[in-house]
């Protein structure tokens, strides 16, 4: 069993499909949860955590909320322009960068915000987050009519900006991310965050045809509220709230749009900062195409079974394991449920085997 301050400077579980990965970690927020009711917070995408439930005891099962984005039997609702506790103006740069990220990732070059409708977009959501009356998208179509109007005899095209803009943002406000986002009141609050285990199960998302990049976008903004609440604790030396994530490529893929050195993703800000403040975290995935800030700062790593895509994949996992060229044939040979184990505190890795 790790010791829940393992978690608190971050757990990397590494390993192809069906090695047993997410069997370990499954097993052990389970014994956590027996030993600390800790509050956390779980992504998946195939509704394999949901069995939780329905293994543990009823009186620690019942603080368990289960939510499936796109669904009418556990929906998720998120008011896009409510920033909560979070200051109005760090809201809405933060909220800026991922509406701008998340148009790049499903349209690519087509969907990038030309410097104009960049500009029209930072001047205003300020606006339209710091009023409550404005916090909606209707709100937002008038506020952007209003600055057409403002703007039409020093910038002539401005109203087909502003038209190219609006239908950008329609993939906040139609289909599955519409579901989740174009609604005037969240149905899961801040506190619900922080005190609960959530669990967020995209697995029925998936199957109405959304795609990683509705995942990434819900996560993130999910991820940027606890983030901020996180900040808000005084320091601690013990784990207060654990955020664990299957298939981390689509919450902190390898590539991503750095626009400056100190340009940075909530998570890799999360396993930076807030390790003082209680904040734990966990992540599964098959390779290493993660962010390689967040993989570095995951100080302890266990790795099942393995296939590696190039010699510097290897060699990226053999030092962070710190095995040796000799052993790193075993990483791919390993039989299922057997991993090797290397603690922040212990110089050597390890053989572990998770049990039925």
């Amino acid at each position: 069993m790790l010791d829940p301050e393992d978690l608190r400077c971050g757990l990397a579980v590494l390993g192809t499909v069906g090695s047993g990965k997410t069997y370990f970690v499954m097993n052990l927020i389970d014994k956590l949860l027996r030993r600390k009711q800790l509050p956390m917070l779980i992504f998946e995408s195939k509704g394999e955590f949901a069995g939780l439930a329905k293994s543990l005891p009823p009186e620690i099962a019942k603080n368990i909320l289960i939510i499936c984005p796109g669904s009418k039997f556990a929906p998720l609702k998120i008011n896009l322009f409510d920033p909560g506790d979070m200051d109005a103006e760090d809201y809405a740069r933060r909220l800026y960068g991922l509406i701008d990220e998340t148009l790049h990732s499903l349209f690519r070059i087509d969907g990038d915000l030309s410097l104009q409708m960049s500009r029209v977009l930072s001047e205003v959501l300020p606006q339209v987050i710091k009023e409550e009356r404005y916090r909606n998208f209707d709100a937002l179509g008038r506020l952007l009519g209003d600055y057409a109007e403002s703007k039409r005899q020093t910038a002539p095209f401005v109203d087909s900006t502003i038209l190219a803009l609006d239908a950008r943002l329609g993939v906040f406000r139609q289909g599955i991310l519409g579901s989740v986002f174009n609604v005037n009141k969240s149905n899961i609050s801040l506190d619900d965050l922080l005190k609960k285990v959530i669990i967020i199960d995209f697995s029925y998302l998936l199957s109405q045809g959304g795609t990683k990049e509705d995942m990434q976008v819900i996560m993130n903004l999910i991820m940027l509220h606890v983030f901020q609440a996180g900040l808000r604790r005084i320091n601690v030396e013990e784990l207060k709230h654990l955020v664990v994530v299957d298939d981390a490529r689509f919450l902190v893929p390898e590539i991503f749009r750095r626009r400056s050195s100190g340009d940075t993703t909530i998570v890799e800000d999360m396993i930076t900062i807030e390790r003082g403040k209680g904040q734990g975290l966990v992540l599964i995935c098959q390779d290493p195409a993660i962010s390689k800030v967040v993989l570095a700062n995951c100080n302890t790593r266990v790795v099942f079974r393995i296939a590696f895509k190039s010699p510097e994949e290897e060699e990226y996992i053999g030092l962070g394991l710190n095995i040796a060229d000799t052993q790193k044939s075993h990483l791919v040979a390993q039989p299922r449920r057997e991993a090797i184990m290397k603690l922040a505190e212990y110089p050597y890795p390890f053989r572990i085997r998770t049990l039925n």
